[in-house]
């Protein structure tokens, strides 16, 4: 079959919108992840363990306040912002604005009080003395973070998508920046990591204002009666509260595993611990992004195939999503688990190359998490909330019974261990219920696309220590120790040659295993045009994608 003639096939209007919201949301989360990643680098590579450790342990405990701290009021404007614009009832808008702001701020501080008062108590139960002084100093964190969150959702609720990542990446951009200067010129420690993080979110939060101000400005002057504060209680907490229950839950599922390896491992040991563990993770949350990419198109997509009752097209659409997120995320995923310890050794340093298990485990964890994620945007889009909320429950209450079961014999592996199994639980808690109520299922290539990614997996292991081998006959370091910047360059060279051959030895094996489909080619051939690729070269990838594609039956 020739790929020309396969981008006559068209995609449908509802893949086309799903592929290209994925590409705009992926294009601003690779900027969000690489300023993250730059910031991870710099202070795993300037600061010590127990300072990192430190900074990690003391967020992780007063983040598990943050989510009972707002009544829900940030996540229901997200709902209620919307549905009364588009009533015409602007004068709603703004005083449930106004609710929003009084409430959360009030609340914001006495939970800030809470922990100040609370904070010698919860560093004798981690036996740890500089904990208190940590958890009162990061406390702030409460407070600024829920003020971010209601300007965040506020304008997530009017759709301007652009004023939000401009938000978001100003937030990552301008913490990076900081604490290269407070590491400049006040040397690397607890304190020039906490206070640039802080003084981002304050600085952060008063451009949000702003924002959220002209915004509010523009509204048309309504004339309609006011929502009432007990209106506001009975029917907008309610709702914001039921959404926080399930955020709170997946909170406690992605955070519990570094708390629970805080209280469980030896005090002497615990926040090294938990700063290789940390720095292990992020890495392997690189994978977060390409879900959430999809989903963040893939939601609305869903919503209105929900409100038109079209669950057959949903079904479909439901297909080729998940067949597009296997797609990336496999590879990546494949790519990380083949090289851990290198990974780590080259962008963190070599004290963290203890940690290669768990980034190993917790990528398989991550990956788990991405499959279930698009069914959770589906039921999502149906209102299965009461649904969500006990998938959540069952996964979070799991991982902490399995951090406490294996930590305390397997240390920060048992952590991670413990996070994949619930992960996995989450998968196929998901699964069930979407295909036992709606008919959903894995796309029919998945098994071919798994087999395709362990068959890559074993040849980059077998070929891994000879790829280093030949490695060494051609180059050596001048230190082995500290690399100067002309050896990193040539390691993180090979590293993604290595990373490069991994990757096309998976999509090999799935052109062979015939795991394409003719909009697959099609889409393809429009991103090709768009990109302005030579003709003769594009039609060259379209007719080797062609062959990828199975006869049809």
């Amino acid at each position: 079959m020739d790929g020309e003639d396969m981008v006559a096939e068209d995609v449908s209007a509802h893949s086309k919108e799903v592929a290209r919201g994925s590409f705009w949301s992926l294009f601003g989360g690779l900027f969000y992840k690489f300023i993250s990643f730059l910031y991870v680098v710099i202070i795993a590579r300037m600061a010590s363990q127990d300072d990192i450790g430190l900074f990690y342990l003391s967020l992780a405990v007063v983040t598990t306040f943050i989510v009972i701290s707002d009544l829900g009021l940030p996540a229901s404007l997200i709902r209620y912002t919307p549905y009364y614009e588009g009533r015409g009832e602007h004068g709603k808008v703004r005083a449930l604005l106004k609710y929003a702001y009084l409430t959360v701020t009030l609340l914001s501080v006495l939970f800030v009080g809470a922990i100040w008062l609370c904070a010698d108590t919860l560093g004798s139960m981690y036996q740890n003395p500089l904990l208190p002084g940590a958890l009162r100093i990061v406390s702030l964190f409460l407070l600024l973070n829920n003020i971010f969150r209601i300007n965040y959702s506020f304008l997530n609720g009017l759709s301007d998508i652009k004023q939000m990542q401009f938000l978001l990446n100003m937030d990552n951009l301008l913490k990076f920046v900081l604490t290269i200067a407070f590491f400049f010129f006040f040397g690397a420690s607890f304190m020039t990591i906490a206070m640039p993080f802080l003084i981002t979110h304050l600085l952060v939060v008063l451009v949000g204002f702003l924002l959220v101000s002209r915004k509010e400005r523009s509204l048309p002057v309504g004339k309609e009666a006011m929502p009432s504060f007990h209106f506001v209680l009975t029917e907008v907490v309610p709702f914001g509260l039921m959404l926080t229950a399930i955020y709170s839950l997946n909170l406690l599922l992605v955070s519990s595993d570094r708390i629970l390896l805080g209280y469980l491992a030896p005090p002497s040991q615990a926040t090294q611990l938990i700063a290789v563990y940390s720095i292990s993770t992020t890495l392997a949350t690189v994978l977060v992004m390409f879900p959430a990419a999809i989903g963040s198109v893939f939601l609305p997509v869903m919503s209105r195939l929900a409100g038109k009752d079209d669950t057959d097209q949903m079904r479909s659409t439901m297909d080729t999503a998940q067949r597009w997120l296997l797609f990336i995320i496999l590879p990546v995923t494949v790519v990380m688990i083949s090289l851990p310890s290198e990974l780590l050794g080259a962008f963190y340093g070599q004290a963290y190359q203890a940690g290669w298990l768990v980034m190993f485990i917790f990528t398989l964890g991550i990956m788990m998490n991405g499959f279930a994620y698009l069914v959770s945007m589906a039921l999502a889009a149906l209102r299965q909330v009461g649904l969500e909320l006990r998938i959540s429950a069952a996964a979070a209450v799991a991982n902490v019974i399995l951090c406490i079961l294996l930590i305390p014999g397997f240390g920060m592996e048992g952590a991670a261990l413990a996070s994949l199994l619930s992960f996995t639980l989450l998968l196929l808690l998901y699964r069930h219920y979407g295909r036992v109520l709606y008919g959903f299922k894995f796309p029919a290539e998945t098994l071919k696309l798994l087999a395709a990614a362990a068959a890559a997996f074993i040849v980059m292991a077998l070929l891994k220590a000879h790829a280093f081998s030949a490695l060494g006959i051609f180059w050596q370091p001048s230190d082995s120790v500290q690399f100067s910047i002309a050896d990193k360059a040539v390691y993180l060279s090979f590293l993604a040659l290595l990373a490069a051959f991994v990757a096309g030895v998976f999509f090999l094996l799935a052109l062979l295993m015939k795991c394409l489909r003719r909009e697959d080619v099609s889409l393809l051939g429009k991103i090709l045009r768009r990109a302005m690729v030579p003709p003769p070269l594009a039609a060259l990838a379209l007719r080797i994608a062609s062959y990828g594609v199975a006869a049809p039956k």
